[in-house]
């Protein structure tokens, strides 16, 4: 019987590559732009259709709601977005 070889399987290889790739992007990112990468993914989202809510954001970008209000309340501190309260809620 052949034994698994995890570290040399295509799933790690690529999540590990991936990783690797996230974190040059927010490297350069934070150094070129002044933003990270979880900044640039809402900034991203927002470009595509301005007035989303967090709801909204948070789920097409696959992240609970408590992991995003932290960025976006530091975005909004840096000037970057601003909050608006949504009259239909």
């Amino acid at each position: 019987m052949q034994s698994y070889d995890f570290k040399n399987s295509i799933g790690f290889i690529v999540n590990r590559t991936a990783k690797v790739f996230v974190k040059a992007l927010d490297s350069e990112l934070r150094e070129k732009v002044g933003v990270t990468f979880g900044q640039w993914k809402v900034v991203v989202m927002l470009s595509m259709q301005d007035g989303i809510t967090q709801k909204e954001i948070a789920s097409r970008l696959g992240l609970e709601a408590a992991t995003l209000i932290p960025i976006i309340d530091k975005m909004e501190k840096e000037g970057l977005v601003v909050r608006q309260v949504d009259q239909a809620d």
